[in-house]
């Protein structure tokens, strides 16, 4: 898909936008608030007269009457149930299916089911954004344009609708996500677009670029501290990184990864990394996302019961918990006595250690070679 959009909001901002997206299935939109993200969309779906939109859609160009748009505010007809909003969407849907899955396939997908005689006015605000987003994919567009479409939804229904939301996509529906929370982009998009004032300013870096920004990063931190970095994480990583990474061969470590909760090695060719997974779980980051901590005590509670499950398991074979940790949130003074009861709280108990992940991966090279 190639598109480019002009569209005058004001006197002093126009949104000028264009990007080249090459078999893609989702693509994640980010940028501040007012940088004309959702306008680009609206434009996109033809809801903006005064737009001018050049686009190539797969083969011709994108036929904006296929478009489907969800935004945050869902938008139900208040005088039909939610089934009723539902086979609406049905009744006016494309003559050949976009979407493999089946009709209830695609409810149940979306964590519906149950909801099919409610009224639209008791729904949450989570559970209308539900029925929301199975409404345009019921229509079988040919591309769907989400804006924060599961802003309301918890935590762990949000990461089961995306991770199903990600198979579609892969089956063939592309989409492109707006979101304002970083770790849903990171685990769940091919790629980032970054938007601001009215442009996007950052696509996905070349190779070559990502190398020298890689060695330029190496460098100032060598000069800052008086001594090169021994691991690596990027979080915005490319489908390059892993490889410039084991390429310059001098990390201990590389932390661009959430797929394990104990380290492992990653073989390419003759290269070999260890890899030490992050985590976005038992994170401070989560003080600043839709659906995280409001509080301190949450953050102790959830890291306490996640330290005891993984105590007890350790009674059989070794654990590991990694906890994410920023200066500029744990750091506030309504935060940082969670982690200090954390600490004096696990300090209590026997056969633990408390490390850095250079400990770890010191430990992990001496102790479990690849062999």
């Amino acid at each position: 898909m190639e598109f480019s959009v002009t569209l005058p909001r004001t006197a002093e901002f126009t949104v000028e936008a264009s990007a080249s997206l090459l078999n893609f299935s989702m693509v994640g939109l980010t940028g501040h608030s007012g940088a004309g993200k959702t306008s680009l969309f609206r434009a996109l779906a033809g809801l903006e007269k005064n737009a001018q939109v050049h686009s190539r859609f797969k083969n011709g160009a994108l036929n904006r009457a296929r478009v489907g748009l969800v935004f945050q505010e869902p938008l139900l007809l208040p005088h039909l149930t939610v089934e009723g909003n539902l086979q609406l969407a049905t009744r006016y849907k494309a003559s050949h299916r976009t979407i493999s899955q089946d009709d209830d396939a695609i409810i149940a997908g979306c964590h519906c089911q149950h909801l099919l005689q409610r009224s639209p006015n008791g729904l949450s605000g989570g559970e209308a954004q539900r029925v929301a987003l199975a409404r345009a994919l019921l229509n079988q567009p040919e591309l769907l344009l989400l804006d924060e479409p599961l802003s309301a939804v918890d935590q762990s229904t949000r990461t089961s609708i995306m991770q199903w939301l990600r198979q579609v996509a892969d089956q063939g529906l592309p989409m492109m996500l707006i979101s304002h929370d970083i770790s849903d982009l990171w685990l769940h998009c091919q790629s980032l677009l970054l938007m601001q004032n009215g442009r996007i300013v950052c696509h996905d870096v070349p190779a070559e670029v990502e190398r020298d920004h890689l060695y330029k990063a190496i460098e100032i931190i060598k000069r800052l501290t008086g001594e090169r970095p021994l691991g690596w994480y990027t979080g915005r990583c490319s489908p390059n990184t892993r490889d410039l990474v084991m390429e310059e061969g001098g990390f201990l470590y590389d932390s661009d990864s959430y797929s394990d909760d104990l380290p492992y090695w990653e073989k390419r060719g003759k290269k070999k990394q260890l890899i030490i997974p992050y985590t976005l779980d038992n994170n401070d980051m989560r003080f600043a996302t839709n659906q995280g901590f409001n509080s301190g005590d949450q953050f102790y509670t959830y890291l306490k019961d996640s330290f005891d499950a993984l105590y007890n398991e350790g009674k059989t074979s070794p654990k590991m918990m990694s906890v994410g940790l920023h200066c500029r949130l744990i750091g506030r003074p309504g935060r940082i006595q969670s982690l200090r009861k954390f600490l004096d709280y696990i300090l209590k108990h026997d056969d633990i250690w408390i490390c850095k992940r250079i400990d770890i991966a010191k430990h992990w090279i001496n102790n479990y070679p690849l062999k």
